[in-house]
């Protein structure tokens, strides 16, 4: 879903998962943290177990950076939780970091640059939809710097190395990490030898998209 395209459109999917799992009995606990304790407080409640916990951003490739404390989540950023500057630095051209930039542009009148390792942004957008980031970072003026990887973050901004070796500083209030993520793999380590019946789908296996974990979803709920 892009901040250019209705938001709506998503929030009918949420809405309906809702209105069908209250219709069919399903209990939802929200606010509940699931890990190996809880896992153990539960064991002989259930026989299946579906671990659907999505991803979390992958930041080990910037580990050793100078400054890599001082990047934001782009999830957090979405989700409301840290507030975006003025001017920003996304760093990942990828489908998340192009809509966190979209809209940070569009709604919030940000100064937003790209910085992508690849030679083309979109990398991870399917090919009927390319066309359509590539339209509106044209259209909203985001400088996507290709070929170029970040090589260090201080209060003042962002360091770039482009794919001539070139560094070059991009001012910046707020630097939003958005250039990989992992799998919940952890949970299925924890929970193997918890429940007779151990699955994932979605996120929690392979980092993809929203139709990808829906059709993953609706084709284990049939099989079991």
């Amino acid at each position: 879903m892009n901040a250019l395209a209705r938001p709506d459109d998503l929030l009918s999917v949420i809405s309906h998962y809702e209105v069908v799992a209250k219709r069919l009995g399903i209990e939802i606990r929200l606010n509940t943290e699931v890990h190996a304790k809880f896992m153990r407080s539960v064991l002989h409640q259930y026989d299946v177990c579906v671990i659907a916990a999505g991803a979390s951003a992958d930041r080990s490739q910037y580990a050793n950076m100078e400054g890599a404390d001082l990047m934001v989540d782009a999830l957090d950023v979405a989700h409301g939780r840290v507030a975006a500057g003025k001017r920003v630095v996304v760093v990942g051209g990828g489908k998340v970091g192009l809509t966190i930039a979209e809209a940070l542009r569009k709604n919030q009148g940000a100064e937003v640059t790209v910085v992508e390792r690849n030679k083309r942004i979109a990398g991870d957008v399917k090919p009927s939809f390319k066309w359509r980031h590539a339209s509106w970072v044209e259209e909203l003026g985001i400088p996507c710097l290709t070929s170029s990887r970040l090589v260090k973050v201080t209060k003042d901004g962002a360091t770039v190395r482009d794919g001539k070796g070139v560094e070059i500083v991009l001012p910046a209030d707020t630097v939003i990490f958005a250039d990989g993520a992992k799998p919940a793999h952890e949970l299925f380590h924890e929970f193997e030898w918890m429940v007779d019946e151990l699955h994932g789908v979605g996120d929690a296996m392979i980092p993809r998209g929203l139709e990808q974990a829906i059709q993953e979803g609706f084709r284990l709920g049939v099989r079991l």
